[in-house]
C-alpha cells in the first residue's frame, strides 16, 4: 500500500472495503446488543418482542443521533498518530481494514 497514490483507484478500493466491514460491523453489532438489550425485558414478560425489539431499535439510532460517532472515533484512535497524518498516512488504510476486520470477527464470535 505504501507505493500507491493516494488518489488512484487501487487506494480506493481498500477504504471501500474498510466501508462496507464498518456497515456489515454495525449490523451484526446490532442484532448481537438488541439481544442482549431485550432479552430481561421479554423473559420477564414486561414487554411483548415486537414492542421490545422496535424500542430497542429506536433507541439505538437515538444513541447514534445523540452520540455521533465516539465508538469509530475511540477504534481510530487506536492508531498511531503519525500514521495518520500525511505524508505517512498511507499504512492508515490496512490498519484500518484489519481494526474493523477483528471487530467484526470478535462480535460474529460472541
Amino acid at each position: 500500500m505504501l507505493h500507491f497514490d493516494p488518489s488512484s483507484a487501487t487506494s480506493l478500493v481498500p477504504l471501500c472495503l474498510c466501508f462496507v466491514l464498518v456497515c456489515v460491523f454495525e449490523f451484526a453489532n446490532g442484532f448481537h446488543d438488541t439481544a442482549n438489550a431485550v432479552a430481561t425485558v421479554i423473559y420477564t414478560n414486561s414487554l411483548k418482542p415486537t414492542v421490545a425489539v422496535v424500542w430497542s431499535g429506536l433507541m439505538n439510532l437515538l444513541g447514534v443521533i445523540l452520540c455521533g460517532i465516539s465508538v469509530a472515533y475511540a477504534l481510530v484512535e487506536l492508531l498511531p498518530p503519525d500514521v495518520l497524518s500525511p505524508p505517512s498516512g498511507n499504512p492508515a488504510v490496512p490498519m484500518l481494514v484489519a481494526l474493523f476486520g477483528t471487530a467484526l470477527a470478535w462480535n460474529l464470535m460472541t
